[in-house]
């Protein structure tokens, strides 16, 4: 079993919930103008993912330019303050508070270049009065009181906040629309495109989620991905006296980035846990196995199991990520693993671990058996693991381990 499997895992669900971050922070204008001129243009920003774990999501943010007033400022909903007391701990338990940021459109767009990210822009088509209406929102978003809020990946992020701000100016005059063709699934599967270059990091987040990560999205949910919110707007409507027109009247590319070859390493997750139930089936039938190589196994195999079960029961009852919670990895990943872990080496608690080997035995049998009826869908290289769990522990009550 990988021993480095559970740093990986922080590491996956530090990837998760900081793909808004940008790479510095700007000073904020105070002087942002009341009004806008007729010849002000609001869009939409769109980021694509970088290359860097933090980024692979991409990013958005809204932009408001004033050519007349000289005036061009971004408005990002995804920035947080390192210096925050007790930031890892609110970090990790979801109480972390995100915040609205302007600043300019050039230190932006340079962050950017810097990056080699693309970014495109969509020039929403709106009238005086709802572009105006947009940056009152923005600033009154942005003030001291108003400004902080509970960063959520799924349901309250740096893409979402943008789809609010033009809910609550347009009103139903804003139609959301999917692309032609285009059905959204679980928020799940909509992450899964994003991580196929990243076998080990979409293992761990696949781990770390909960069953609420496998509810359809829809529409209205998809737009946590910056990608998603561009195309969602793209295909949107507004209505004019009662016609609909087009949202977006033009979609334009800003920086235009060359494209990094990826290279994925030899061992992925699938054939690491197939090699590990080899090892496994192999000291389990083979003559040459003894009583130490076997406590060994079992002790790395296990106490690893064990410690993903404390770490994803900890992201489920004691922190605010709602993508973590009814996490059914449990049923297989079990805490009380950690202590069969140790009890094989414990002589006195023989008679314990020989009871437990036999249910907890029962309870993978039956995780692969019922696991496609489970309202949670779980990563194809946890079952040749789950499987060699089965038959180490089924073979321990058996055996008894001398």
């Amino acid at each position: 079993m990988n021993r480095l499997l559970p740093i990986r895992l922080g590491v996956c669900f530090l990837a998760l919930f900081i793909g808004c971050l940008p790479a510095h922070v700007f000073a904020r204008s105070e002087h942002l103008p009341d009004t806008l001129s007729p010849k002000a243009e609001l869009s939409l920003i769109t980021c694509a993912p970088g290359t860097e774990i933090y980024s692979i999501f991409g990013h958005s943010s809204i932009r408001v330019r004033d050519p007349e007033k000289r005036f061009d400022w971004v408005f990002n909903y995804g920035t947080f303050d390192f210096a925050t007391p007790g930031f890892l701990n609110k970090f990790v338990r979801g109480k972390l508070d995100y915040y609205l940021l302007s600043y300019s459109m050039g230190g932006f767009l340079e962050e950017y270049r810097r990056d080699q990210r693309s970014v495109r822009e969509q020039v929403l088509d709106l009238s005086p009065a709802a572009k105006n209406a947009i940056l009152q929102a923005l600033k009154l978003n942005e003030q001291p009181a108003n400004r902080f809020y509970k960063y959520d990946f799924f349901y309250d992020n740096c893409a979402s906040r943008e789809r609010d701000v033009l809910k609550k100016a347009l009103g139903d005059a804003l139609v959301l629309k999917a692309p032609t063709g285009v059905e959204y699934g679980s928020y799940r599967s909509l992450i899964h495109p994003y991580l196929q270059d990243l076998p080990w990091t979409a293992f761990g987040i696949d781990l770390v989620l909960g069953a609420p990560t496998d509810k359809t999205a829809g529409v209205d949910g998809a737009v946590f991905l910056p990608d998603h919110l561009h195309d969602i707007l793209a295909a949107s409507e507004l209505l004019v006296d009662g016609k609909p027109k087009p949202l977006v009247k033009e979609d334009r590319v800003l920086f235009e980035a060359k494209p990094e070859p990826v290279s994925n390493g030899p061992f992925s997750p699938w054939l690491v846990m197939w090699i590990v139930a080899g090892i496994g089936a192999a000291i389990s039938f083979l003559p040459f196995g003894q009583a130490k190589v076997f406590r060994l196994y079992d002790t790395v195999l296990f106490g690893v199991a064990g410690l993903l079960g404390i770490l994803m029961l900890m992201f489920w009852t004691a922190t605010d990520h709602q993508a973590t919670y009814a996490n059914l990895n449990l049923i297989w990943a079990l805490p009380t693993h950690l202590f069969f872990a140790i009890g094989v080496w414990v002589r006195r608690w023989r008679p314990w671990v020989s009871r437990y080997s036999k249910y907890a035995g029962g309870i993978l049998v039956l995780f692969l058996l019922s696991n496609w009826f489970l309202p949670q869908s779980f990563p194809a290289a946890i079952y040749p693991l789950v499987a060699i769990m089965a038959l180490r522990l089924f073979t321990f009550w058996q055996r008894g381990q001398d």
